[in-house]
């Protein structure tokens, strides 16, 4: 992760009027008074619903890390005559309607587009289930915007679905976000392999170094 220099935004919780203070470059500001999360678009803030998955690896309470991940309800309509369940290997919580659920690493911004892939294709692809609590926890600074996010979504879909489909790249699709949300995940610290580990499955890791770029 980029070191990110301190700069002081005036801004105000829209909620309760409390003072934010924010890094350059966040996208997420954490209200500290009323718990309140809250997203700047086009000059004004709005409140961004955040919820935070429950850890299934059981670990000191204090050792738990929670990173932002932004969630997307994503429509996907398919156009091949193909079942859409050819596509759902690397889906997470698909219900009956065809919708699925994408999630975007946010801990980095986009010039640091391969970390963002890399954590969202591993969290992803395993597909870790777990259940939200909508206790406040404190989580990292998200320096990805909720657009650029969206952004990454089809990217993130067309990597993941490749890997089953060879003809992927002539099948027509179509791409619709219904909603977005922040989810903290849990991350711990794998001091052997000096990295962190999700606290769903294990399975996606972040390096400790990249916090120190």
């Amino acid at each position: 992760m980029k070191k990110q220099n301190i700069c002081i935004i005036p801004l105000k919780c829209s909620q309760c009027g409390m003072e934010l203070q924010a890094v350059e470059g966040e996208q997420v500001y954490y209200c500290n008074n009323c718990k309140t999360a809250l997203y700047l678009k086009d000059g004004e803030l709005e409140v961004l619903p955040v919820e935070f998955a429950l850890p299934s690896i059981e670990r000191e309470k204090e050792e738990y890390v929670f990173f932002p991940f932004w969630s997307f309800l994503v429509d996907i309509e398919f156009f091949a005559g193909l079942k859409q369940e050819r596509f759902t290997q690397f889906s997470l919580a698909r219900n009956k309607q065809g919708v699925w659920q994408y999630h975007v690493a946010g801990l980095w911004g986009t010039d640091d587009f391969g970390y963002i892939n890399r954590t969202s294709n591993l969290f992803m692809r395993f597909c870790p289930q777990y259940k939200l609590s909508s206790n406040f926890y404190p989580m990292q600074k998200c320096f990805l915007s909720r657009e650029e996010a969206e952004d990454l979504v089809e990217l993130i879909f067309l990597s993941l679905e490749n890997e089953t489909i060879v003809s992927l790249s002539k099948i027509n699709y179509k791409i619709k976000i219904l909603s977005s949300k922040m989810v903290g995940i849990p991350f711990y610290l794998d001091r052997e392999k000096d990295v962190y580990r999700d606290a769903l499955g294990g399975k996606t890791i972040v390096p400790v170094s990249l916090f120190n770029k």
